[in-house]
């Protein structure tokens, strides 16, 4: 609404002071004219021309023309008909000032031609000065301001009661929840009531507020929106389950968004079909939020794991010690433990690549025996592993047979003998075998004579591993004969021409090599010599021919001869001169 303005009047305080010109009069800003309402300029005394005018004002200015000044005395101009308003609901109050065409003592833009000020009437009426805007689901509304006004929708609070109550009730989905009643009277928020917790509890579209005071009539709100809560659901990854069990119930994780406080999700999430062992996946199912929410749901894959089943019965077979960890299984008795009911003829055990070792090489009951490359077989067999079973044997000790090898000895007037050990062992094993004694079955010397050994025992790192089946053997050896050789006792003989000679008294002939206790005599041999006739010291002598006899003869060998030396002395001679004659 316009008010129209008493005034403003210009007086010269001397004739010309208002110069001939355009002159313009503008409103302060936050002001209109009313541009309907023509404005009228009139002369009061002086010659100044033109003596009135009419002008059409602009929004915020208006012009008017001298087209004389005053020469004769001071001139009165008087304005009509100016209209003005504010432009806003709180104008700040301002100056019209002047502009264009001199006039003496006044500054443009500055010197003030009339102060407006906007002042308030009486409350007659409540609105909204800030209107709800649309929000999503859950949040508060931004905030929405209801004042008072006057007729003309200036904020007023004039006239206003202490108490006044402003109650804000929704038209649309759901309840305005929070606190929507203030006091706007002078004695709480004189003139103004913000409302900054309110929200709506139900999405809708098309929403107003009503806003009821206690004395004034209600107003409504512009229309406004609740949206969906956008919320993001994660089927939370990594879960699985072991063939054969139930499906857990599916966990997810809210990635974005949160539900109100006192809303919770509806449903379940599901899964796609199957129950081999696969990945599957996940899916929202019957998983809601309610109509409040905007639900994006972001699957993921729910695994079915193997079941693990265990052997049953399977053995390893006792073994004689060899050498080697290898052992022999057996699955003749063996079952498998924790097959799924339907899947018994499905899943087999599939031995033929397995293998087995004992937990060490050594002799030993009970040993650990540790198997591999056990798998499964059958149509089912893809839901299942299974653990290599673990069993026990005994390795026995192997048995053992030593052998003996006669060495063969030179005659030596007793029985006793050495052999050489041998035994079937395993190549590289560390055993070896002794004895306490051997013996040939009598002293005389022979070929293929028995020796009987005794007292055999087995040492060295692996001769536990092994079981000695005797402690005594039989073999054979030589005694072979004792060679012997002869010395001749010989008397000197004094040079007789010929290579005889005789023994001396006592022990013509000596045999060396007796075993001393044995009964061996020579005999004298059929010849002997020099080996030539000269005289000599030290000469050898050989008898040959001779002949041993005695018990223990047989045991010893003998070529019949012996030497020894002796002297040829040279021989005396006589000579004698035979008396004789000759013819001169």
């Amino acid at each position: 609404t316009f008010t129209e303005l008493s005034g403003p009047a210009l007086t010269e305080g001397t004739a010309g002071d208002i110069s001939a010109g355009s002159h313009t009069i503008s409103l302060p800003a936050g002001w209109e004219f009313d541009t309907s309402s023509n404005i009228t300029v009139t002369k009061f005394g002086s010659n100044l021309t033109p003596n009135s005018q009419t002008v059409a004002p602009s929004a915020d200015s208006f012009t008017f023309t001298v087209t004389t000044a005053s020469t004769n005395s001071g001139a009165t101009l008087g304005f009509s008909g100016l209209k003005v308003r504010p432009t806003g609901t709180a104008p700040s109050p301002g100056e019209m000032t002047h502009s264009g065409a001199t006039i003496a003592g006044v500054t443009d833009g500055s010197t003030s031609f009339g102060t407006l000020i906007s002042v308030a009437g009486t409350v007659t009426k409540i609105a909204f000065t800030t209107q709800p805007v649309t929000t999503v689901y859950g949040s508060n509304l931004s905030s929405v301001v209801v004042k008072t006004q006057d007729q003309f929708s200036n904020p007023s609070a004039s006239g206003l009661g202490a108490t006044e109550t402003v109650t804000l009730t929704l038209n649309g989905s759901g309840t305005l929840q929070g606190a929507p009643s203030q006091n706007i009277g002078t004695g709480g928020g004189n003139g103004t009531a913000t409302f900054t917790d309110l929200y709506v509890n139900s999405v809708g579209t098309g929403n107003t507020i009503t806003a009821t005071p206690s004395t004034y009539a209600p107003v409504v709100s512009s229309s406004f929106n609740i949206t969906p809560l956008p919320i993001t659901v994660t089927a939370t990854a990594g879960q699985t389950k072991i063939y054969g069990q139930a499906d857990p119930v599916f966990a997810y994780n809210v990635a974005s968004g949160a539900l109100v406080s006192g809303d919770s999700f509806i449903g379940a999430l599901s899964r796609a079909g199957g129950d081999t062992v696969a990945n599957y996946a996940i899916n929202q199912g019957t998983l809601d939020a309610g109509t409040n929410y905007s639900l994006t749901f972001v699957p993921d894959n729910f695994s079915i794991t193997a079941k693990n089943l265990t052997i049953s019965g399977a053995t390893a077979v006792n073994k004689v010690y060899d050498g080697n960890n290898t052992a022999t299984l057996d699955f003749t008795s063996a079952s498998l433990v924790g097959i799924e009911a339907g899947d018994t003829e499905n899943v087999t055990i599939n031995s033929s690549s397995a293998s087995g070792v004992f937990q060490g090489t050594d002799v030993g009951t009970g040993q650990t025996v540790t198997v591999t490359s056990v798998v499964l077989a059958g149509s089912a067999a893809g839901n299942y592993t299974v653990s290599q079973p673990v069993t026990s044997a005994d390795i026995t000790p192997r048995p053992l047979t030593v052998t003996a090898t006669g060495v063969d000895k030179e005659y030596d007037r007793t029985t006793s003998a050495t052999v050489n050990l041998s035994s079937d062992k395993i190549s590289g094993d560390d055993v070896t075998p002794s004895y306490t004694s051997a013996s040939f079955s009598d002293k005389t010397a022979a070929d293929g004579k028995t020796v009987s050994v005794s007292g055999i025992s087995i040492g060295g790192a692996k001769a536990g591993n092994y079981s000695l089946q005797n402690t005594e053997a039989v073999t054979t050896a030589n005694i072979t004969k004792k060679s012997l050789a002869a010395t001749l006792n010989l008397n000197n003989k004094m040079y007789d021409g010929d290579t005889s000679t005789a023994y001396s008294p006592g022990e013509h002939v000596v045999l060396v090599g007796v075993v001393p206790g044995d009964t061996v005599t020579p005999s004298d041999g059929t010849s002997k010599s020099f080996s030539d006739k000269n005289v000599g010291t030290d000469k050898i002598v050989t008898a040959v021919g001779i002949a041993l006899s005695g018990a223990d003869a047989s045991n010893y060998v003998f070529n019949g001869t012996g030497t020894g030396t002796a002297d040829i002395t040279t021989r005396a001679i006589t000579v004698t001169a035979v008396t004789d004659t000759k013819t001169y």
